[in-house]
């Protein structure tokens, strides 16, 4: 079969897990070099489709209003200038909040999610929101995390666990509990936990060359990619950076997303997901150069909606095949040189 010879052909690479799901029934689960379906790690910026699903929950439910003032929600957040800054503009990374400013002391600060949320409400925007698009990659889990809780009064990684247990299906490879999705691991759950390993030359931009931009990126990810370890600490398990901290296995990830497309189960209304899923933001990235293109969260592609994560992972739905996928990882590669996923994804649309 073509998809497993495209996967095979890659696994010197390192440890690789790719699942294929309709309706909740696994089509394909392939693992190897370290890393099989079913094993846990960290999904870097994949939780912010996680996220996403949670946000669009609310709105489903009227609890949330994309076109509603941040501060209707949240008070302080209309600080400094941000009385006019809107739900969409936290969701589709145009609020120009992407890094903060004034961040908690110490190697662990960006754990402290209560206290980045209060950092960035106090501070300005880089620019009018809505007017440029800019990746927010650690920021976005504080911002999106705070009005979630604000809203519930329960954290992001209680939501994802009720997003967890509402998309298991009745029969599958998680038959009978709920998806391994985490934002905060329980400790009991910590040996399960597969480390990622970073290439040599792997870093957030590591094919940039613009000194400014360097400094830009510098100032998103700040000791998040400074500290050895930072992801593979057990800090960062118990936490729950909702950016970049969600730990999940390929098997949940490619069922989420297939039961989140999925009318029968009704994760997310179909009208709402539709909204969820249209282009919020698209454009040059203000401070990288990259070319973006977001939903309420989601990042759109040419076959569906869902979220890459950094080293690899890309996880997702294909609506018109009512497919989900996840293509997880452990061996980070620099974005410049890496094709697996795409590769895989490519492969997976010719063989539908």
């Amino acid at each position: 079969m073509e998809l497993e010879e495209t996967f095979s052909r890659h696994l010197d690479a390192g440890g690789m897990a790719f699942c294929v799901y309709r309706q909740g029934e696994p089509l394909l689960r392939l693992g190897g070099s370290g890393l099989e379906p079913d094993d846990l790690t960290v999904i870097f910026s994949g939780t912010k489709g996680l996220l996403a699903a949670a946000a669009a929950r609310l709105m489903e439910r009227g609890d949330l209003d994309a076109d509603a003032p941040v501060a209707q929600y949240w008070p302080e957040f209309a600080q400094a200038g941000k009385e006019q800054a809107r739900v969409r503009h936290l969701l589709s990374h145009t609020v120009g909040l992407p890094y903060v400013e004034d961040p908690p002391p110490g190697r662990w600060g960006p754990l402290d999610s209560l206290a980045n949320a209060q950092a960035l409400a106090e501070q300005a925007s880089l620019w009018p929101e809505g007017e440029r698009v800019a990746y927010h990659p650690i920021t976005y889990g504080y911002l999106v995390g705070e009005l979630l809780r604000r809203i519930t009064g329960r954290t992001p990684g209680e939501l994802i666990r009720e997003l967890a247990d509402d998309a298991a299906p009745g029969s599958s490879a998680q038959a009978g509990s709920a998806l391994d999705l985490w934002l905060g691991l329980p400790e009991d759950q910590h040996h399960r936990m597969k480390p990622v390993l970073p290439a040599p030359d792997y870093a957030p931009g590591a094919d940039v060359q613009n000194e400014e931009t360097v400094r830009a990126l510098d100032a998103m990810y700040g000791s998040t990619v400074k500290v050895p370890g930072f992801f593979t600490s057990r800090e960062l398990y118990r936490a729950e950076l909702a950016g970049a901290g969600g730990i999940a296995s390929a098997d949940a990830l490619a069922c989420f997303y297939s039961q989140l497309i999925s009318a029968e189960v009704g994760v997310v209304g179909a009208e709402t997901l539709s909204r969820a899923t249209e282009v919020w933001a698209e454009g040059t990235d203000a401070l990288t150069g990259s070319e973006l293109r977001f939903g309420l969260g989601f990042e759109l592609y040419d076959w569906g909606f869902g979220h890459s994560g950094a080293g690899g992972g890309l996880h997702g739905a294909i609506p018109d095949a009512g497919i989900g996928f996840s293509f997880l990882t452990t061996q980070m590669l620099p974005s410049g040189r890496d094709v697996r996923a795409q590769e895989l994804v490519e492969t997976l649309r010719r063989s539908l």
